[in-house]
């Protein structure tokens, strides 16, 4: 809710408050309402990747974040703050990836008989936008072992082997 409240509000409205949700979700055991909260996050495209715009406060001496840019730079202009510096934060979709990963599996063995078609679609998403990350086709291989397709499941061991030798 509050998310669409922000959208009509706000040009950029703070998407990581669905994340918020999700990690509360996971600390509840909710698994399946964290489960929504990150296919919404995959489906909206969130990364959680942003600028940070930084600057030593003159006053106090410590590191201070500000809204944006132009208001960090105004404050180095007046010598309020000074040693500007901008920082990334890390892309967050792999790790919420990893997590709604590992929530549909278990999740999938839950069913009689198991069912991990919606696993599988997360999982091939997941391969196909980070092919570099080895633990997507590995707990993909996981699922078909649980699912007793032990061909499918060494053919995606050897693929990984051969692709991560390390």
């Amino acid at each position: 809710a509050t998310y669409e409240a922000q959208a009509q509000c706000s040009p950029r409205p703070d998407t990581s408050a669905y994340n918020n949700s999700a990690v509360c979700m996971i600390q509840i055991q909710d698994y399946p309402a964290a489960a929504a909260y990150y296919k919404k996050l995959i489906e909206m495209g969130y990364t959680g990747m942003e600028t940070m715009y930084m600057a030593k406060n003159e006053l106090s001496g410590k590191m201070q974040s500000y809204a944006s840019k132009k208001d960090r730079d105004a404050e180095v202009k007046l010598k309020v703050a000074s040693e500007p510096k901008d920082s990334v934060l890390p892309n967050k979709q792999p790790e919420i990836y990893t997590t709604l990963l590992q929530i549909l599996f278990q999740e999938s063995k839950k069913a009689e008989p198991y069912n991990f078609t919606e696993f599988f679609k997360y999982a091939d998403m997941a391969i196909a936008k980070y092919p570099e990350i080895k633990e997507f086709p590995l707990i993909k291989g996981q699922a078909y072992y649980e699912l007793g397709e032990n061909a499918k499941f060494y053919e995606i061991l050897e693929s990984a082997a051969a692709k991560f030798p390390t």
